[in-house]
C-alpha cells in the first residue's frame, strides 16, 4: 500500500542557472550517501557525475536540470538533453537523472519534474524520450511505468525505457 501524501511547502520548479552548482553538488551528494543500495552498482558513474558538476555549463540549450524547491532548498532534480538519431531523423529526448531526496517523496514531486520535462521536450519539438535506470532499482521502474514510460530493452543490470 503506498505511503499516504506528505505535506510540505510550496514546490517551486525552475531550471538550474550556473550559480545553482554547488547545490546541486550538495543535494547529489546526499542522495548517493543516503541510498547506497541504489547507487552501489553504479557508483563510479556518480563519483564521474559529481565530479563533473563544477564545470558543467548549465546555460547549454542542449542540456537542462530542472531542480525542485521547497523552501529555498532543492529537494528534487532532473536533467534532460537531447540527441539526434539519424534511424528516425528526429530529436530523442533523454532523461538524465531524476532524484527526490527520501523525505520528500510521494509527495508528487517526481511526477511534477517528469510533467515539466516533457513540455519542455516538446518545446524542443521531440515526441520520444527515453532513459535508462537501473534494473534493481524497483522504485524507480515502477514510477516511470507509472507516468507512460515502456520498458524498451532490458540489458545488464540496467533498464532501457
Amino acid at each position: 500500500m503506498p505511503k499516504p501524501r506528505k505535506k510540505f511547502g510550496k514546490v517551486i520548479l525552475r531550471f538550474a542557472e550556473n550559480r545553482d552548482k554547488k547545490f546541486l553538488l550538495e543535494f547529489e551528494r546526499e542522495c548517493v550517501r543516503t541510498e547506497p543500495e541504489i547507487f552501489q552498482d553504479e557508483l563510479r558513474y556518480y563519483q564521474k557525475r559529481l565530479r563533473s558538476i563544477p564545470v558543467i555549463d548549465l546555460s547549454r540549450k542542449d542540456f537542462k536540470v530542472i531542480i525542485a524547491l521547497v523552501n529555498n532548498q532543492v529537494v528534487g532534480e532532473l536533467s534532460m538533453s537531447s540527441y539526434f538519431n539519424y534511424e528516425t531523423n528526429s530529436l530523442v529526448g533523454v532523461i538524465t537523472g531524476l532524484w527526490v531526496l527520501k523525505p520528500y517523496r510521494m509527495a508528487g514531486i517526481g511526477k511534477k519534474l517528469i510533467r515539466f520535462a516533457k513540455a519542455e521536450f516538446k518545446k524542443w519539438g521531440i515526441k520520444r524520450i527515453t532513459l535508462t535506470v537501473g534494473l534493481f532499482n524497483l522504485a524507480a521502474c515502477a514510477f516511470y511505468k507509472k507516468m507512460g514510460f515502456t520498458i524498451r530493452k532490458i540489458g545488464e543490470g540496467i533498464c532501457a525505457i
